[in-house]
């Protein structure tokens, strides 16, 4: 029988992190005060991985190993009736043919899916604060030609991820950007649109800053990230560090 956790650990976060294949399918999906409502948006969401599966190509028998797991979620009254699932604020699966994790967790999430090369994991991390934004705002406005301090160009945002340099990490919670990343030449190739072959590299990004050590923050409105209207800024830190995993919101607060 398939098991929800109710706890996102740090452990759970890096194994999630860490997974890349094709299609690999995260669904965030509100738990409304209506659960017969959550649960038709959950089969709603079924759907549009069923079509997006199957406008990529998809063989069918790899298609199931997806759908049929999350099919049997959404036809399981006992899922849907549990006194869990009542007392949390969003249903969370991250699926690929190979496996399942399923979270159960207290935070409020905008439903989304995503099919991509990694699992989405960009709206679990924590909420910038007014006061810490305003005052990289500030520092940002002091340096803005200094590329030494800080950049708002992807293609140099992830190398630098990559080498553990980045202190401070801000990301739009409404824009996105999918694409691939060469690690090996470190370059940076941006595509039109999302498809099982690319990735979202603003998650990515955000992923790989934290892993080595940098703090993330969401900013829900565009206009308020410390460069009006960019998708992602980062504070690239004055000195190297030793690489050390930074706070992670905790969806169970």
């Amino acid at each position: 029988m398939l098991k929800f956790k109710t706890d996102l650990s740090k452990e759970d976060f890096k194994d999630l992190a860490q997974t890349t294949d094709f299609n690999c399918v995260s669904i965030y999906c509100p738990i409304l005060s209506h659960i017969k409502v959550s649960r038709e948006n959950f089969i709603f969401q079924i759907h549009e991985v069923e079509q997006r599966l199957l406008q990529d190509g998809v063989p069918n028998s790899s298609a199931q190993n997806i759908l049929n797991p999350l099919e049997y979620i959404a036809n399981n009254d006992s899922i849907w009736n549990a006194y869990s699932l009542e007392q949390s604020k969003t249903f969370v699966i991250f699926i690929n043919e190979n496996s399942i994790q399923s979270y159960l967790i207290n935070t409020e999430i905008d439903s989304c899916m995503y099919i991509t090369t990694n699992y989405y994991l960009l709206p679990l991390i924590k909420k910038a604060s007014s006061d810490k934004l305003l005052e990289d705002t500030l520092k940002i406005k002091k340096v803005m030609l200094d590329k030494d301090v800080t950049t708002n160009r992807l293609e140099k945002v992830i190398p630098l991820a990559m080498q553990g340099k980045i202190e401070r990490l801000y990301v739009s919670a409404s824009d996105d950007v999918f694409g691939v990343y060469d690690e090996i030449n470190q370059t940076t190739i941006i595509d039109n649109e999302m498809n099982s072959t690319n990735m979202s590299l603003i998650n990515f990004a955000a992923i790989t800053t934290y892993q080595r050590g940098g703090d993330v923050f969401l900013v829900d409105n565009p206009l308020a990230m410390p460069v009006k209207g960019v998708p992602i800024q980062a504070i690239i830190k004055e000195e190297k560090e030793t690489w050390e995993f930074s706070t992670l919101v905790d969806p169970m607060k």
